[in-house]
């Protein structure tokens, strides 16, 4: 299979939480079975954070690729209003992600699989923008 997974998320790595473990396991599970995986996520720990740090931690020795986004919001560094600067931070971050990496993706056998609803709702725009673009400019 020469299909491109990207798995786009909002969640904190390396962490203990049973979120972060479905997440590594889904991607073990898709690289196991021939895709070419990709996570993409921010940089949210305080701490500079690498890509061999996280294989360590989840002890990952299935070929995936880590896309680690830098991350300049101010959930997590700012502490009133938690829940209102965490929609706020999700949402401007999954609006840049979609923006920079679907933009990107003229192969048809790239797929996506998150479990943001912010990074599904604009993607779902972007790719129906994009096919109006091209139906229209097909007639």
């Amino acid at each position: 299979m020469n299909s491109k997974l990207h798995y786009i998320t909002f969640q904190k790595f390396p962490t203990i939480s049973a979120n972060s473990i479905q997440t590594i396991k889904m991607l073990k599970a898709f690289s196991k079975i021939g895709y070419d995986v990709e996570l993409t996520f921010p940089n949210r720990a305080k701490n500079k954070i690498s890509a061999e740090s996280i294989y360590d931690f989840y002890n990952i020795r299935e070929k995936i690729s880590l896309n680690i986004t830098k991350y300049y919001l101010p959930f997590d560094k700012i502490n009133i209003l938690n829940k209102f600067s965490y929609i706020v931070s999700h949402f401007l971050w999954s609006f840049w992600v979609v923006g920079k990496y679907f933009s990107k993706s003229n192969n048809s056998k790239n797929l996506f699989f998150t479990r943001s609803i912010w990074v599904l709702y604009l993607g779902s725009l972007f790719f129906s923008k994009k096919e109006l673009y091209r139906s229209l400019r097909s007639t």
